[in-house]
């Protein structure tokens, strides 16, 4: 039988124990064994082979139930959680983000801001070099000029023609008058022959004397006709000439905005992002040089269809931003997007004959917006950002 006897002597390594037996150190323990040739007693010893399992401590068994004490109300807590509570981590930060860009080409001659800075709506963002629309907005003044100093030209030529149309119809009247006058004594006359108390020389004469003023007449009305062909040419190319000058101040407005779209503004207030622009590079109309994003953001949320159903526009919701974990958002459900994200219908639907079909829970967009816009400005919190929204759903809608 084998023996098991503590040493605390660690430092001996072998030793004779009193009653005759060799003993081995092994560190902490030994082994005695008897001496050769000596039958050990109680050979038949019952003695089970393992030894018995220790009684668990009470300790363990209290801390055994207060664990599963724990998970019960961990598991009822969250039970009743989900009843008052929707959430999800598929949420980001949405805003409007106004691209910045050039109307004209042209070398950019400065760049006035840098990457994430403020600016305020109206803000000089960039500058072109100007020489080039300079000299054309010079260029088109001068044309302009010319332009309505050939309209003023214009002008004064209907007058003249207004006048030459007056003269001559002046003269026609004159001529008619002449042969009024013409053919009145051409009828007295003819009525004095037939009593010889005129002669045929005289009605000769009188006869002449109407044709003569007819002729007048007929050409006096040709010169009138004139005159007045003239004042419509006149009156056609004042036309033409007002129509040089409109199209002259045209060009010079077009010009002169060319001219001031060199300087580049902020269309809104908020932070530069996205800056591509620096100061000697060409650009071309539309070429993105920046992008302005407004300090006023929201929540995209993309709830399951089976959390939408006691969810209401006005429900108020609390926000937890990843890069501020430890801040609370206040916010409230905006409204719900009627359409689904993603038409995937499309793809799991199969109409045949079989009634295949593969149901797949869709995502509903769920617009999430902030009750405290300073909060927002204070975290500086923009678009892009993941969340993660909890929607009050026991709370009734407030419109």
């Amino acid at each position: 039988m084998t023996d098991t006897i503590e040493v605390r002597e660690l430092g001996q390594k072998a030793g004779k124990h009193g009653d005759g037996h060799s003993m081995e150190f092994h560190e902490e323990h030994a082994t005695q064994r008897p001496k050769p040739g000596k039958e050990e007693k109680n050979s038949t010893s019952t003695e089970p082979l393992t030894p018995p399992k220790p009684a668990r401590h009470p300790l363990v068994w209290a801390l055994m139930g207060a664990a599963t004490v724990a998970a019960i109300a961990a598991g009822t807590a969250y039970y009743v959680h989900s009843l008052a509570f929707e959430s999800t981590d598929d949420a980001f930060i949405e805003g409007h983000v106004v691209p910045v860009s050039s109307r004209v080409p042209g070398h950019v001659a400065k760049v006035y801001v840098g990457d994430n800075q403020s600016v305020k709506e109206g803000d000089l963002l960039a500058e072109l070099d100007p020489p080039d629309f300079e000299t054309r907005l010079a260029a088109a003044e001068a044309a302009l000029q010319t332009a309505r100093s050939t309209c003023a030209a214009r002008a004064t030529g209907i007058a003249g023609a207004k006048a030459g149309l007056a003269q001559a119809q002046a003269d026609l009247t004159a001529a008619e008058a002449r042969h009024h006058r013409a053919e009145a004594r051409l009828k007295r006359v003819a009525s004095l022959v037939p009593e010889h108390a005129a002669s045929q020389d005289s009605l000769d004469e009188a006869t002449a004397a109407t044709q003569v003023t007819q002729a007048d007449v007929t050409a006096v009305g040709g010169k009138v006709r004139v005159q007045q062909s003239n004042v419509e040419q006149a009156i056609a190319a004042a036309a033409a000439a007002e129509s040089g000058v409109h199209q002259a101040e045209a060009e010079v407005k077009q010009i002169r905005l060319n001219l001031s779209y060199t300087k580049i503004y902020a269309p809104i207030s908020g932070h530069v992002t996205r800056k591509s622009v620096e100061a000697g590079a060409f650009i071309q109309v539309g070429q993105p040089l920046m992008a302005i994003v407004e300090p006023d953001v929201w929540v995209i949320a993309n709830f399951k269809e089976t959390q939408l159903a006691k969810m209401r526009p006005g429900q108020p919701v609390t926000i937890t931003v990843d890069t501020h974990p430890d801040v609370k958002f206040a916010a409230h459900i905006d409204s719900i997007q009627l359409g689904k994200r993603r038409p995937i219908q499309f793809v799991c639907r199969r109409k045949n004959a079989t009634g295949n079909y593969v149901k797949v829970v869709q995502r509903v967009p769920v617009k999430i917006v902030f009750d405290d816009l300073k909060q927002i400005e204070q975290y500086d919190l923009g678009p892009g950002m993941s969340v993660v929204p909890t929607v009050k759903i026991n709370e009734p809608a407030t419109r």
